[in-house]
């Protein structure tokens, strides 16, 4: 099982500017050479890497609550309104 080192958590800032710098590096070789391929599918495909070789038991709580972590800042932040259905 890969274990991270730990020197890295150490520096969390380094890591959330790596993230984005290889997430728009993976958008800007996507476009390039596949201009067929939409960006959401390159996603996906890094998305199912991660989780194989993090495990899904570690993988499912964030998987679960992606949709609590896109509503309450787009309730926050947007304004937005839940729908009827969903208030309690």
């Amino acid at each position: 099982m890969y274990k991270p080192a730990p020197l890295l958590y150490a520096m969390p800032y380094l890591l959330l500017t790596l993230s984005a710098l290889f997430w728009s590096g993976n958008f800007a070789l996507n476009r390039g050479i596949y201009a067929e391929t939409p960006p959401v599918s390159l996603a996906f495909r890094h998305g199912t890497k991660g989780i194989r070789a993090v495990g899904i038991n570690r993988a499912w709580p964030s998987i679960t609550l992606m949709p609590v972590f896109g509503t309450i800042p787009a309730i926050v932040f947007l304004d937005e309104q839940l729908p009827i259905i969903l208030r309690v």
